[in-house]
Protein backbone atom coordinates (compact mmCIF):
# COMPACT_ATOMS: atom_id res chain seq x y z
CA UNK A 1 0.00 0.00 0.00
CA UNK A 2 2.59 2.47 1.06
CA UNK A 3 4.41 1.62 -2.30
CA UNK A 4 1.19 2.39 -4.14
CA UNK A 5 1.12 5.92 -2.65
CA UNK A 6 4.96 6.38 -2.31
CA UNK A 7 5.88 5.74 -6.28
CA UNK A 8 3.71 8.00 -7.80
CA UNK A 9 4.57 11.38 -5.19
CA UNK A 10 7.79 10.21 -5.71
CA UNK A 11 7.35 10.90 -9.85
CA UNK A 12 5.34 13.72 -9.01
CA UNK A 13 8.14 15.35 -6.96
CA UNK A 14 10.93 14.00 -9.80
CA UNK A 15 8.71 15.69 -12.69
CA UNK A 16 8.17 19.53 -10.47
CA UNK A 17 12.47 19.56 -9.65
CA UNK A 18 13.10 18.50 -13.20
CA UNK A 19 10.50 21.14 -14.92
CA UNK A 20 11.98 23.49 -12.23
CA UNK A 21 15.53 23.24 -13.06
CA UNK A 22 14.46 23.54 -16.71
CA UNK A 23 12.79 26.54 -16.76
CA UNK A 24 16.35 28.13 -14.62
CA UNK A 25 18.11 27.06 -17.64
CA UNK A 26 15.41 28.61 -20.17
CA UNK A 27 15.75 31.69 -17.79
CA UNK A 28 19.28 31.74 -18.02
CA UNK A 29 19.71 31.31 -21.78
CA UNK A 30 17.12 33.66 -22.93
CA UNK A 31 18.60 36.45 -20.92
CA UNK A 32 17.23 36.23 -17.28
CA UNK A 33 18.46 37.76 -14.44
CA UNK A 34 21.07 34.32 -14.05
CA UNK A 35 22.04 34.78 -17.76
CA UNK A 36 23.19 38.11 -16.62
CA UNK A 37 21.31 40.05 -19.33
CA UNK A 38 18.53 41.77 -17.35
CA UNK A 39 19.46 45.71 -16.91
CA UNK A 40 19.92 44.63 -12.88
CA UNK A 41 22.58 42.30 -13.34
CA UNK A 42 24.71 44.41 -16.35
CA UNK A 43 26.42 47.67 -15.58
CA UNK A 44 24.60 50.69 -15.91
CA UNK A 45 27.75 52.52 -17.61
CA UNK A 46 30.39 50.52 -19.49
CA UNK A 47 33.38 50.06 -16.72
CA UNK A 48 30.98 50.85 -13.83
CA UNK A 49 31.29 47.26 -11.62
CA UNK A 50 26.96 45.96 -12.06
CA UNK A 51 27.14 45.28 -7.52
CA UNK A 52 27.89 49.37 -7.69
CA UNK A 53 26.01 50.38 -11.01
CA UNK A 54 22.49 49.72 -9.22
CA UNK A 55 23.65 52.67 -6.40
CA UNK A 56 21.41 55.34 -6.04
CA UNK A 57 22.78 58.96 -7.29
CA UNK A 58 25.75 57.71 -8.50
CA UNK A 59 27.72 60.75 -9.69
CA UNK A 60 30.33 61.15 -12.70
CA UNK A 61 33.00 61.22 -10.22
CA UNK A 62 32.35 58.50 -8.30
CA UNK A 63 31.15 56.38 -11.61
CA UNK A 64 35.18 57.58 -12.89
CA UNK A 65 36.74 56.90 -9.69
CA UNK A 66 34.96 52.85 -9.63
CA UNK A 67 36.04 52.16 -13.09
CA UNK A 68 39.76 53.11 -12.14
CA UNK A 69 39.54 50.88 -8.81
CA UNK A 70 37.71 48.16 -10.92
CA UNK A 71 40.58 48.53 -13.81
CA UNK A 72 43.70 48.78 -11.04
CA UNK A 73 42.28 45.07 -9.15
CA UNK A 74 41.51 43.25 -12.23
CA UNK A 75 45.18 44.15 -13.19
CA UNK A 76 46.61 43.19 -9.89
CA UNK A 77 44.26 39.96 -9.26
CA UNK A 78 45.09 38.52 -13.01
CA UNK A 79 48.59 37.20 -12.00
CA UNK A 80 47.14 35.69 -8.97
CA UNK A 81 43.95 33.79 -10.83
CA UNK A 82 46.83 32.73 -13.36
CA UNK A 83 49.08 31.35 -10.34
CA UNK A 84 46.21 29.63 -9.06
CA UNK A 85 45.09 27.99 -12.30
CA UNK A 86 48.40 26.47 -12.94
CA UNK A 87 48.49 25.19 -9.25
CA UNK A 88 45.42 23.82 -9.89
CA UNK A 89 46.64 22.22 -12.57
CA UNK A 90 49.51 20.69 -10.70
CA UNK A 91 47.43 19.70 -8.29
CA UNK A 92 45.46 17.34 -10.64
CA UNK A 93 48.66 15.95 -12.34
CA UNK A 94 49.67 15.16 -8.92
CA UNK A 95 46.63 13.53 -7.72
CA UNK A 96 46.63 11.43 -10.59
CA UNK A 97 49.48 9.56 -10.98
CA UNK A 98 50.06 5.50 -9.68
CA UNK A 99 51.85 6.67 -6.99
CA UNK A 100 51.10 9.81 -5.47
CA UNK A 101 53.61 12.00 -3.73
CA UNK A 102 51.94 13.59 -0.52
CA UNK A 103 54.59 15.50 0.67
CA UNK A 104 54.16 17.53 -2.67
CA UNK A 105 50.56 17.65 -2.96
CA UNK A 106 50.40 18.73 0.79
CA UNK A 107 53.19 21.04 0.38
CA UNK A 108 51.26 22.61 -3.34
CA UNK A 109 47.97 22.52 -0.82
CA UNK A 110 49.58 24.78 1.46
CA UNK A 111 51.10 27.01 -1.76
CA UNK A 112 47.26 27.39 -2.64
CA UNK A 113 46.03 28.35 0.53
CA UNK A 114 49.02 31.11 0.98
CA UNK A 115 47.80 32.24 -2.50
CA UNK A 116 44.06 31.84 -1.80
CA UNK A 117 44.66 33.94 1.71
CA UNK A 118 46.33 36.31 -0.69
CA UNK A 119 43.29 37.15 -3.19
CA UNK A 120 41.05 37.62 -0.30
CA UNK A 121 42.86 40.50 1.02
CA UNK A 122 43.17 41.84 -1.52
CA UNK A 123 39.34 41.62 -2.68
CA UNK A 124 38.53 42.93 1.15
CA UNK A 125 41.11 46.02 0.63
CA UNK A 126 39.62 46.56 -3.09
CA UNK A 127 35.79 46.50 -1.48
CA UNK A 128 37.32 48.81 1.33
CA UNK A 129 38.33 51.10 -1.45
CA UNK A 130 34.95 51.07 -2.89
CA UNK A 131 32.74 51.49 -0.29
CA UNK A 132 35.42 55.18 1.02
CA UNK A 133 34.18 56.50 -2.39
CA UNK A 134 30.26 56.52 -1.37
CA UNK A 135 27.57 58.29 0.52
CA UNK A 136 26.04 56.47 3.48
CA UNK A 137 22.89 55.49 1.67
CA UNK A 138 25.04 53.79 -1.05
CA UNK A 139 26.98 52.40 1.68
CA UNK A 140 24.52 50.85 3.21
CA UNK A 141 22.69 49.66 0.02
CA UNK A 142 25.73 48.21 -0.81
CA UNK A 143 27.03 46.37 2.46
CA UNK A 144 23.19 44.41 2.07
CA UNK A 145 23.85 43.24 -1.43
CA UNK A 146 27.43 41.95 -0.32
CA UNK A 147 27.68 38.59 -0.74
CA UNK A 148 24.83 38.50 -3.41
CA UNK A 149 24.35 38.88 -7.30
CA UNK A 150 21.80 40.92 -8.97
CA UNK A 151 19.28 38.61 -8.51
CA UNK A 152 19.84 38.59 -4.58
CA UNK A 153 21.06 35.04 -4.96
CA UNK A 154 24.27 34.31 -2.74
CA UNK A 155 27.41 33.17 -4.53
CA UNK A 156 26.93 29.63 -4.00
CA UNK A 157 29.15 26.98 -5.65
CA UNK A 158 28.16 24.32 -3.47
CA UNK A 159 24.97 21.77 -4.33
CA UNK A 160 23.00 22.62 -7.77
CA UNK A 161 19.53 23.15 -6.43
CA UNK A 162 16.54 23.93 -8.07
CA UNK A 163 14.29 26.60 -7.46
CA UNK A 164 12.11 25.41 -4.58
CA UNK A 165 15.87 25.15 -2.68
CA UNK A 166 15.23 21.54 -0.95
CA UNK A 167 15.23 19.74 -3.40
CA UNK A 168 18.40 18.06 -5.19
CA UNK A 169 18.44 15.02 -7.80
CA UNK A 170 21.45 12.81 -8.20
CA UNK A 171 22.20 11.99 -11.74
CA UNK A 172 24.78 9.16 -12.67
CA UNK A 173 26.09 5.30 -12.30
CA UNK A 174 24.00 3.74 -9.49
CA UNK A 175 23.41 0.50 -9.09
CA UNK A 176 20.50 -1.44 -10.51
CA UNK A 177 17.39 -1.32 -8.49
CA UNK A 178 15.38 -4.44 -7.19
CA UNK A 179 14.16 -5.01 -10.86
CA UNK A 180 17.39 -4.83 -12.78
CA UNK A 181 15.89 -0.67 -13.35
CA UNK A 182 18.68 2.08 -12.23
CA UNK A 183 17.84 3.51 -9.56
CA UNK A 184 16.88 7.40 -9.05
CA UNK A 185 17.80 9.10 -5.85
CA UNK A 186 16.10 12.22 -4.91
CA UNK A 187 17.43 13.70 -1.97
CA UNK A 188 15.31 16.26 0.02
CA UNK A 189 16.94 18.78 2.05
CA UNK A 190 16.07 20.97 4.63
CA UNK A 191 18.01 24.14 4.87
CA UNK A 192 16.13 25.49 7.95
CA UNK A 193 14.93 28.43 5.46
Amino acid sequence: MKTKFFLPALMIIAIIALSAGNTAAQDAKSGGCHGKTMPACQSKDDGVPPGVAMLPGLTDDQKTKFKALKLAHMKEMMPLKNQMGEKKAKMKSLMTVDKPDMTAINALIDEMALLHAEMMKKKAAHKQEMRKIMNDEQRLIFDMHSGKDCCGEGHGGGKKKNIEKNVMIHKGPMSPGPHGTPKTMMIIEDDGE
